[in-house]
């Protein structure tokens, strides 16, 4: 009995190895900036790289500050609605890939282009699409009469939140569409039948 629990709890410290370099990754890259991010926060880093410890001044400062709401309200549109379109175009275009029809897979390229696009590439695309004075979405603008004048829409506080989002959800949605079209095709077939049978239609669950 006691060589049976020895080899059990040697078998599970064995199978912990496979998670260890998760582990070390997780500790490494995330863990260990959060805890410095932390601990710089109660510093003030001079010009010449002197570390002066002064508490809660920083955060004091932070909350003081006449543009925190915004700040605040700014990342809250980021996190909430930008997630919201995220999952919502993925799911969109996750349900459209599940069905069968003529076409399929150049559809399926195209629509897997932002999340294969190497990130400085797609920036550099949109930068120059955004560009107020020769960007195509400018352009398009004022041939169709939305308006006259060239739009600076990253360097404008009213447009430029709106033209990362609309970046960030182009480059996410897709994958986010992979994770769900996957988690479709792990439902077996039979509950799509059985659900059929009972009279359910799209919405309520048939395929």
């Amino acid at each position: 009995m006691k060589k049976r629990k020895k080899s059990e709890i040697l078998e599970k410290s064995f199978n912990m190895l496979y998670i260890l370099p998760m582990i070390i990754v997780y500790l490494v890259f995330i863990i260990y900036p959060m805890g410095d991010v932390m601990r710089l926060s109660f510093y003030d880093k001079k010009v010449n790289g002197d570390m002066i410890y002064i508490g809660l001044k920083n955060f004091a400062d932070f909350f003081a500050d006449p543009d925190t709401p915004m700040i605040f309200m700014n990342t809250a549109i980021w996190v909430f609605v930008g997630t919201a379109l995220k999952l919502g175009l993925g799911l969109i275009m996750a349900l459209a890939l599940y069905k069968n029809f003529f076409g399929k897979k150049l559809i399926t390229g195209v629509m897997l282009i932002p999340y294969a696009m190497p990130a400085a590439v797609a920036c550099m695309i949109w930068r120059l699409m955004y560009n107020p004075m020769f960007g195509h979405i400018g352009q398009f603008m004022r041939d169709v009469g939305l308006t006259d004048q060239a739009v600076n829409f990253l360097g404008n506080t009213k447009t430029s939140l709106l033209a990362v989002m609309i970046v960030n959800v182009w480059a996410v949605a897709p994958f986010c569409a992979l994770n769900i079209l996957s988690a479709l095709y792990s439902i077996p077939k039979y509950i799509y039948e059985a659900a059929s049978i009972d009279g359910a239609n799209g919405w309520q669950g048939g395929k």
